[in-house]
């Protein structure tokens, strides 16, 4: 259970690490290096491996092996599930993710408008920027994508374990009968959680073009920047030229 959550946790707050990468770049395009490099990406992903880890100790002393399962104790239970609904899964794994991501695109979104429109009142854009604003809807869908696809797909396994606790909570045994036939769908609605974190690559392949040179560059072990230090480019242009 430990494994599992932080693991769940790791592959959440990764995606809100991008979706705030995304913001300071957009803000501040001339510190992109410092922002979009190997080393930083290893100290996010130890620092939240840490900060995660100690969220879920909790986990060694309120649950107990029971055959072939862990269950939690049942001297502990009120204070495990607590700590597992609203800390772990509604807090840790959807209000805060969710919050984060949508006013990272949002602040990304608002950049871009801005951009765009300081770009139209310009007639001495260069072509080359201006190419660079028409991707700019598919910046945008790419960003509504991923922040509906989170709330989508975790918004109803939320819903459904809170709802099971509060009636556990009011009725006790007689929601016994239909606690069990919830319990298939509670797989389900895990599965498509999970799906997610997979949607979330392919919505990146399909609209992000810096994203897939990475790919290719990564597999075909070339080495190479897309950032040109002393280039003439302005702050504008390097806005857009990040998507």
């Amino acid at each position: 259970m430990f494994a599992d959550a932080v693991c769940n946790l790791m592959s959440t707050w990764l995606i809100v690490a991008m979706a705030i990468e995304r913001l300071c770049v957009v803000y501040m395009p001339f510190k992109r290096n410092m922002w979009c490099q190997q080393r930083g990406a290893i100290i996010i992903i130890i620092s939240l491996f840490c900060v995660f880890s100690s969220t879920q100790i909790f986990r060694f002393f309120t649950t107990e092996r029971i055959g072939d399962a862990c269950e939690s104790h049942e001297d502990f239970r009120p204070i495990h599930i607590a700590l597992h609904i609203y800390m772990y899964q509604f807090a840790l794994h959807f209000v805060g993710p969710v919050f984060l991501v949508l006013v990272s695109n949002i602040g990304v979104l608002i950049k871009i408008f801005k951009v765009e429109r300081a770009i139209q009142n310009d007639e001495s854009s260069s072509t080359r920027l201006t190419g660079s604003v028409h991707r700019r809807g598919k910046t945008t869908r790419m960003l509504v994508a991923i922040s509906m696809t989170y709330i989508v797909t975790t918004l109803p396994l939320v819903i459904v374990t809170i709802f099971i606790h509060i009636m556990i909570e009011r009725v006790s045994f007689q929601f016994a009968p239909t606690l069990i036939r919830l319990v298939p769908w509670i797989h389900v609605l895990q599965i498509i959680a999970n799906l997610n974190y997979c949607s979330n690559f392919f919505i990146y392949i399909m609209s992000g073009k810096k994203f897939r040179k990475e790919l290719r560059r990564i597999f075909h072990h070339e080495n190479g920047s897309s950032f040109v230090i002393g280039s003439s480019r302005t702050r504008d242009e390097i806005i857009m030229m990040s998507y």
